[in-house]
């Protein structure tokens, strides 16, 4: 919480999937002082607002990889694609852009994620195809 109340709008639109509107927006919520307020009385009353939540990597063979993942899979689920990415130091995220590396495509793959996947020139690899990246 510290470091989104201390970061500039150049660092949150640096995230994936924050822009200009998302990052204007926190700028405002932590200028108001009735929303610093409550955010102590938060942290007084015993709020832990920091993650504890910190998986271990598998491996970095995805390391610097970014993922959509889209469609139906006969023998995963997109909750355990998206940790085998995570596990293996890739990134999930949910809609195709530029900053995509891949498109993890199952069954009935989104049309729309398709034609943007392909407008913008991003690899549309197969489960298989994502497995092999795993054991390279």
């Amino acid at each position: 919480m510290d470091a989104l109340f201390e970061a500039p709008m150049e660092a949150l639109t640096e995230v994936d999937e924050i822009g200009e509107r998302i990052a204007g927006s926190l700028i405002s919520f932590f200028a108001d002082g009735s929303n610093l307020q409550l955010i102590d009385r938060l942290k007084n009353a015993g709020l832990s607002l920091e993650s504890e939540d910190r998986k271990e990597s598998i491996s970095d063979s995805l390391d610097g990889e970014t993922f959509v993942i889209s469609g139906k899979f006969a023998d995963y689920s997109r909750d355990e694609l998206k940790e085998i990415v995570e596990f293996n130091g890739g990134k999930n995220v949910s809609s195709v852009s530029t900053k995509t590396s891949y498109v993890l495509a199952g069954e009935n793959m989104g049309p729309e994620k398709y034609k943007k996947a392909e407008a913008l020139k991003i690899p549309i690899i197969s489960i298989n195809e994502f497995l092999d990246m795993l054991n390279k």
